[in-house]
């Protein structure tokens, strides 16, 4: 008996690998806002509420039970023997198993970038519908599966251009946000005030605990801020944020009020703490700007 679970064991092992090596490539691009879409037409709000620890009251929170159809973190588990992708969802613990060139689905690295090549993905941008507990809800209160769009934002060219934190430089690779954050994002020369404008951010997707709760950043609705250059001018936040009679801390109380104005304005209606600062000591060295759960 032994003998036999070991063969089947090696079998399984040299199929994965076959499938890994045929299915790597196909990740290599995958584009985003040249995919077809379903129609953003009908949303409504997200049930799950914050669980964590970092639960921060600045930021906008579900106000009711409905749920929404929209696009989720799950993490990577691997490709299984006939080259479909396991993913899991945090939030729910549930898993399931989708097809690598579902046009619906990004796969991402640690950074939120679209990955190049297997081994480099770590979070799947996905339907939360695509999970038994979101399809449930959805289906039990007549909810759309109007997922809306994800859109790609190339740091390296155009008039935003940008950087991570941790790098010396710009990805080539996009970067996946919701259009309601690309689309604010694009309004930045307005924002912050000049032609020419470089960020220096920590992501889009945030870290594994965004991935385990609700948040702006778990459905690609936010960034975080550490650097702002305008027109060449550097502005840093941490001074902003250690001097609050500094240019800088000038420069981001009015960048986010011109945020929250822009927002309101893509998103209409009164928007709630679309950006978290110094205010709150989590975040004393990026600034948070967001979008809202409930912007079409």
């Amino acid at each position: 008996m032994k003998s036999k679970k070991y063969l089947l064991s090696i079998e399984n092992i040299v199929l994965s690998l076959l499938f890994i090596g045929f299915t790597s490539s196909s990740i290599a691009s995958l584009p985003v806002d040249q995919r077809p879409r379903l129609d953003d037409d009908q949303w409504i709000r997200i049930s799950h509420h914050d669980h964590e620890e970092e639960n921060h009251s600045h930021e906008e929170r579900p106000a009711d039970e409905k749920v929404i159809a929209e696009y989720i973190q799950a993490e990577f588990i691997g490709l299984d023997s006939f080259g479909r992708a396991k993913i899991i969802d945090p939030v729910t613990g549930e898993s399931v198993t989708v097809d690598i060139n579902d046009p619906e689905i990004s796969f991402l690295n640690e950074e939120g970038v679209l990955a190049e090549y297997e081994a480099d993905i770590e979070i799947v941008a996905v339907p939360n519908f695509y999970f038994p507990t979101y399809r449930t809800r959805l289906s039990g209160q007549g909810g759309s599966r109007s997922v809306g769009k994800l859109k790609s934002w190339k740091e390296c060219s155009g008039s935003i251009k940008g950087r991570y934190a941790g790098a010396s430089r710009c990805t080539s690779r996009a970067r996946v946000v919701h259009s309601s954050l690309y689309d604010v994002l694009m309004k930045m020369p307005s924002i912050a005030g000049g032609k020419s404008i470089y960020l220096v951010h920590h992501g889009i997707t945030g870290d594994r605990n965004h991935r385990k709760r609700r948040s702006l950043h778990n459905s690609f609705r936010a960034i975080d801020v550490s650097e702002v250059k305008v027109n060449g001018k550097i502005y840093r936040y941490r001074t902003a944020v250690r001097n609050s009679k500094s240019a800088e801390r000038r420069f981001y109380n009015k960048l986010i009020k011109n945020w929250e104005s822009a927002v309101r304005k893509r998103c209409g209606g009164v928007v709630n703490a679309t950006t978290i600062n110094w205010t709150d000591k989590k975040h004393r060295s990026h600034l948070h700007l967001g979008t809202t759960y409930n912007c079409r």
